[in-house]
């Protein structure tokens, strides 16, 4: 069975099972519960799948004479996307009264501490992510290192001699085995979806501020739409001259994509988006396997995009109409502090909006609690936005060759 069918079939059932125990607090502690090891195992095997993986491709990309030109490629898709979608949201803004009314008695004094919240600090807020590696270390940020040791690595395996050649070829081999994990990985994600499905519906169905919020909600929907339908297209027709069709890489991303809805976590679906691209859309395993992680680090344009619209709708909510250049600022200072969210696992979108509200002195009071509750929303949008561009990034990037679902294929 296609991958596709089996996650949109995972998240009906989610949804019939949200149905069949609303409000049954004992399933959804128990959802609760599960939600917080599948963001665990997501994030584990994300780490591991980056730190074999990147190796191998970094390496693959210096013995061709192409590390340096899909680096560059990578940097000018991240922000190509990011100025069109910020810009894409600036207009959605300007024609949608997307506002919504906050509960009263909502402020908790979140505001006064916006710039100190760190990856676990607002981990132990909101009650999911964490970083599982503590071997490592005990925070976010440990992604980030372990993708710049893999590609530091790599960069010297270059296998230019007879003594470099014996640890590139082990280094592939670990590669090859990260996808069969990975493989295995996107295979149980179905499972995933399920639990993770039934746990947002049955929460969000309760809570007020998201029901106040329902009309809020939806516009971002409309919002994410036309990141999804017309920004990440044009910017894939853009890199690839009109010459091949963005929306056949868009639908084999729609796994990945559920996958972050649900989550909330580009991490989380980040093997599922690699294994997608290599064997459905057959791009190069050095290139889908470079590129990602550094879209991870830098390719952050619906994170941004989303952080602004909240922003802008939130502090419009409150009475605060900014000027068109208050809204320039704001879209900059989002887009820069999502460049930060690697530094906070789980929550980079949320981050992005509360870091860029105090940098500016626009004041939330008011929406702490909303804020809160929709967290689920907000990252889950973003990191939907963020791994769908990623996909169509590597599909833009690398050269498609024929689907070679064989382990062995070359670097």
């Amino acid at each position: 069975m296609k991958i596709w069918i089996t996650y949109l079939a995972a998240v009906l059932m989610g949804a019939a099972a949200a149905f069949l125990f609303a409000g049954d607090t004992a399933a959804i502690a128990l959802l609760e519960q599960v939600s917080y090891f599948i963001s665990q195992a997501g994030v584990f095997v994300s780490i591991i799948f980056f730190a074999l993986t990147a190796v191998s491709a970094t390496a693959a990309l210096r013995r061709d004479s192409m590390l340096g030109t899909s680096f560059a490629k990578v940097v000018v898709w991240s922000i190509v996307s990011a100025v069109l979608s910020l810009v894409a949201a600036f207009g959605f803004l300007c024609l949608v009264p997307a506002v919504f009314t906050p509960a009263a008695g909502d402020a908790v004094g979140l505001t006064e501490n916006l710039i100190y919240i760190n990856s676990a600090g607002l981990s132990n807020l909101a009650g999911t992510f964490y970083n599982p590696v503590l071997a490592v270390a005990n925070s976010g940020s440990s992604v980030l290192a372990v993708i710049v040791l893999a590609v530091f690595f790599g960069y010297f395996l270059k296998p230019n001699s007879m003594v470099i050649r014996p640890a590139y070829v082990v280094a592939n081999s670990f590669s090859e085995a990260a996808y069969r994990m990975a493989t295995a990985y996107s295979k149980i994600a179905a499972f995933f979806v399920f639990f993770l499905a039934a746990l947002r519906l049955m929460v969000t169905s309760k809570a007020a501020d998201f029901l106040a919020a329902l009309g809020w909600v939806c516009w971002l929907g409309v919002l994410l739409l036309v990141l999804l339908l017309v920004v990440y297209p044009l910017t894939f027709c853009l890199f690839t001259g009109f010459k091949r069709n963005p929306y056949r890489a868009l639908a084999r991303a729609l796994p990945a994509a559920l996958l972050a809805l649900l989550s909330g976590s580009w991490l989380v679906s980040a093997p599922v988006a690699e294994v997608l691209a290599r064997r459905s859309l057959g791009i190069q395993k050095k290139t889908v396997s470079f590129t990602t992680p550094v879209f991870y680090l830098i390719g952050r344009s619906g994170t941004a995009a989303v952080a602004f619209f909240a922003l802008v709708t939130m502090t419009r909510a409150l009475g605060i109409d900014l000027t068109a250049q208050q809204q320039i600022a704001a879209a900059s200072a989002c887009a820069a502090y999502a460049l930060l969210g690697t530094f906070h696992l789980g929550h980079e979108a949320t981050f992005a909006l509360l870091a860029g509200a105090a940098v500016l002195g626009l004041g939330i009071t008011g929406f702490e609690t909303a804020i809160l509750t929709l967290i689920p929303v907000i990252e889950g949008a973003a990191a939907l936005s963020d791994i769908t561009a990623a996909v169509l990034g590597a599909a833009a990037i690398g050269n498609e060759a024929a689907v070679m679902p064989l382990p062995q294929d070359a670097v």
